[in-house]
């Protein structure tokens, strides 16, 4: 038994340069809404995705941290095919060619303009839980 019953993920969060230039793009790209602005001047904004999936943008000092690139945001999507045309046709260039992964779901990644690391997921099965 764990100390925490975790029920799903609240939000999660990226140090940015420019929340409200990101929160433009993520808007425009993925239809994101604006639901939260804290009053600073370089404010901490909550940008909320499909499905109720919240995201925090936090302006940080300089450039954002990139660990690696295996730190990313992963979004799921009914149809990569149709997804990867739409931004193709936005001139939204994708990071690397799609591929399979996970039990064959097609996965493209992408870059925001700060250059952290998107990821788009075609479920084709659920993942294996853990035993």
């Amino acid at each position: 038994m764990s100390l925490v019953e975790v029920i799903g993920v609240e939000h999660f969060g990226m140090i940015v340069k420019d929340s409200e230039l990101l929160a433009g793009w993520y808007g425009e790209v993925f239809g994101a809404k604006v639901v939260s602005r804290s009053l600073d001047e370089r404010p901490i904004l909550f940008i909320q995705l499909g499905g109720g999936s919240l995201m925090e943008l936090i302006p940080g000092d300089g450039e954002p941290a990139h660990p690696s690139d295996h730190v990313h945001v992963s979004f799921s999507v009914d149809s990569l095919q149709g997804a990867v045309n739409r931004l193709k046709e936005a001139e939204i260039v994708l990071n690397r060619p799609v591929f399979e992964a996970y039990e064959g779901s097609p996965v493209a990644f992408l870059r925001d303009p700060e250059g952290h690391l998107v990821q788009l997921v075609e479920r084709v099965s659920s993942l294996p839980q853990p035993r």
